[in-house]
């Protein structure tokens, strides 16, 4: 159960007020460190006429970088350069996933099953329902042209705001997503952030803000906002937060120091990676 067990530990590495610090440190390199895979495939992936953008890699970028930017269970990053001269990251999903992530939950089902039939409290929870839902959003996280259409939908939704910037989506196909790069430091480096200056009070009413701001204005939001992926940038007294944001049970407490349960009501839940907002000071 390789990718179930990744994501639990991407979960995990955000619940700071359950989990040790020592096991932290372990989970946290498992938001944008898993082993990477080759990158000849990741090539391969992105020429691929029918799933990939169908063109080479020298037509498409100008440069091209083999070594990852970042690799996370579904899919790993690379940095890259249009011919106009525009910073990107190239989003590259990971081959034969599907049938890993299908095979994992063929197993979840089975126990969600034995549990269901012996323990009331996962009937009371309907955890069967619970597992389907989940194997459906984990197999479209693996389509990221559903991805650049929500990233879209988010940048649209806060064009001009004072709060968030949401970087441009410039092509996608259903294995690739190439998107504008933006630059940082994770707010994780908590020394640095310090260093800086920054007001983390000031940041985290604004984050709130964003989150309400999604679930009550525009009701299109995502629900988790990883510390790790979170990053400062040091440019016109603006501060800049990156969200790789996966669709998870709960709404880090990174944020706020608030756990707020999924089920919130709204149309669409949507799955975000590579995403930065800017936080205005």
């Amino acid at each position: 159960m390789g990718t179930l067990f990744l994501k639990l530990g991407q979960l995990l590495s955000t619940r700071r007020d359950l989990v040790p610090p020592e096991i932290i440190a372990q989970l946290v390199q498992l938001q944008d460190k898993v082993k990477p895979f080759d990158a000849d495939i990741a090539v391969a992936q992105i020429e691929h006429p029918k799933h990939g953008l169908g063109q080479s890699i020298d037509t498409l970028f100008a440069r091209f970088d083999i070594k990852p930017l970042a690799a996370a269970s579904i899919a790993q990053v690379h940095t890259a350069a249009l011919h106009d001269g525009r910073e990107v990251v190239v989003k590259v999903v990971r081959p034969d996933i599907r049938t890993v992530i299908v095979s994992d939950f063929e197993l979840l089902r089975e126990l969600a099953s034995w549990a269901s039939a012996r323990i009331e409290a996962a009937r009371a929870v309907h955890i069967i329902d619970i597992v389907e839902d989940y194997r459906q959003v984990m197999l479209n996280e693996l389509d990221l042209t559903l991805e650049a259409d929500n990233t879209t939908q988010m940048r649209n939704n806060f064009l001009g705001s004072a709060l968030m910037y949401v970087p441009e989506v410039y092509d996608a196909a259903k294995n690739v997503m190439v998107m504008e790069r933006i630059q940082g430091v994770p707010i994780s480096q908590v020394e640095v952030f310090d260093q800086l200056g920054y007001d983390r009070a000031a940041l985290a009413e604004k984050g709130l803000t964003i989150f309400f701001t999604q679930v009550f204005r525009d009701n299109f939001f995502m629900l988790i906002c990883i510390r790790a992926m979170c990053l400062l940038r040091r440019h016109l007294s603006k501060h800049y937060m990156q969200i790789w944001q996966r669709l998870i049970w709960v709404i880090s407490h990174a944020i706020s120091g608030l756990i707020v349960p999924s089920w919130v009501p709204c149309q669409k839940m949507i799955s975000l990676s590579w995403h930065v907002c800017y936080l205005q000071s």
